[in-house]
């Protein structure tokens, strides 16, 4: 979106309610791919937003171990822990730590742009 930072992809209308959509490889500093064809909401205690995925292999328990202090792909910020899921180990992505990033981006460029950086960041995600 024009003179936003690239950690926002749009903007959805979803069931009545605009939902930002982010740029998980921007937030995870992982280059651009092609956008996965599914579409993924998740609904925090701010309110809904969305991220575009490769793929959703299911919902299941995770015995997570604690992410490392720091990570060298400077990420560990959203970085919960980590997973072995059918013997491949994972990153467990903390999705309210996500949230706040992209907050934070959106909050950045309001100061050196003039954009709203006083309004409540509900309404200042809404408004994407």
């Amino acid at each position: 979106m024009p003179g936003l930072p690239g950690v926002f992809r749009g903007l959805l209308h979803v069931r009545s309610e605009f939902v930002p959509l982010l740029n998980l490889a921007s937030v995870l500093r992982q280059p651009e791919t092609s956008d996965g064809e599914i579409m993924l909401v998740l609904d925090d205690v701010d309110g809904p937003w969305a991220v575009f995925v490769d793929e959703v292999s299911g919902l299941r328990a995770l015995d997570i171990s604690d992410a490392p202090e720091s990570d060298a792909a400077g990420i560990a910020s959203v970085v919960t822990g980590w997973a072995t899921v059918d013997d491949e180990v994972v990153q467990v992505l903390d999705q309210s730590a996500i949230r706040q990033f992209a907050e934070r981006e959106l909050a950045s460029t309001g100061r050196s742009s003039g954009l709203q950086a006083n309004a409540p960041t509900r309404e200042r995600m809404g408004a994407l």
